[in-house]
């Protein structure tokens, strides 16, 4: 009872206030393509919770949105990479470093 558990909300301003992600989406979308950030997902793991985005990129002359990154986050720690692996890796080497 003493774990603070966020809800998809309170992740999705994490992810949108964290400097390095709110930078580089900023940055595609200066360069004329619309950044989609899909839905939150939030993942039961062992005794915690995963909460994983998908972030597309469409051109602003149409066509289909692309898979460009994943973001993941555990609650404290927030990670964006490429592809969900790497976001996960990368994740869990922030979380050892704290």
């Amino acid at each position: 009872s003493q774990t603070t558990i966020y809800g998809p909300e309170q992740i999705q301003a994490l992810i949108n206030q964290n400097p390095r992600i709110s930078q580089q989406f900023s940055l595609w979308d200066r360069a004329g393509s619309e950044v989609i950030q899909g839905n939150l997902l939030v993942l039961p793991l062992g005794k915690s919770l995963i909460y994983v985005e998908p972030v597309y990129l469409k051109a602003s002359q149409g066509g289909l949105p692309t898979l460009t990154r994943v973001v993941v986050s555990d609650g404290t720690s927030i990670a964006m990479e490429e592809d969900l692996p790497k976001a996960l890796l990368s994740l869990l080497g922030q979380s050892q470093n704290r």
